[in-house]
């Protein structure tokens, strides 16, 4: 067993908004929680794209996202086999496969891994109910699964689509835990 020291460096983000109080007083719409709800959505998103997408540049203060970390280690990239480029090419073996580049200890118990895809994949996802496979997605009570693993929408991988799309991700499993 070896230890080894980690340097923790939080970086900041965020602004202030000064509104004048006439705003607040003259409309019908409460303009603070309007704010707060913007701004939490906007931290999502910027979040997300950064968690996702960061390429390691200054833009991304030097992170590197998922999807760039598993195409410089394609140890855990799964690609659709050769001239499949578009989002619709992709099979239900193909999102089940991507299953088996997680270590088998996140899948065993005691951890939260989950499938991360666009929400314009659900249509997709449905069309896997059929015969044999009768109940592969599921919504209930708004928590959609896909075979039993839980299914996060997010809004910055690729969108489904029948045009091609090469070098996109489309798709992301894991727990997401591991990337902090």
């Amino acid at each position: 067993v070896t230890a080894e020291l980690v340097t923790f460096t939080a970086n900041k983000m965020g602004g202030l908004i000064r509104i004048p109080y006439e705003i607040e007083e003259d409309t019908f719409i409460p303009i603070g929680q309007f704010l707060a709800r913007y701004i939490a959505r906007q931290l999502a998103k910027l979040e997300d794209k950064t968690m996702f997408l960061a390429d390691g540049t200054s833009t991304y203060a030097s992170q590197t996202g998922v999807g760039p970390y598993c195409v410089a280690n394609p140890t855990y990239l799964l690609q659709l086999a050769g001239g499949k480029t578009k989002p619709s090419d992709a099979t239900l073996n193909d999102l089940r496969n991507l299953r088996g580049k997680v270590s088998p200890a996140i899948l065993a118990g005691g951890f939260d891994p989950a499938y991360y895809l666009s929400p314009t994949f659900e249509p997709m996802l449905r069309s896997f109910n059929t015969y044999p496979n009768f109940i592969i997605y599921e919504n209930l009570d708004g928590k959609p699964t896909f075979d039993g693993w839980p299914v996060r929408w997010v809004g910055v991988t690729q969108s489904f689509l029948t045009s091609a799309a090469a070098s996109a991700f489309i798709a992301f499993f894991g727990d997401l835990s591991y990337w902090f």
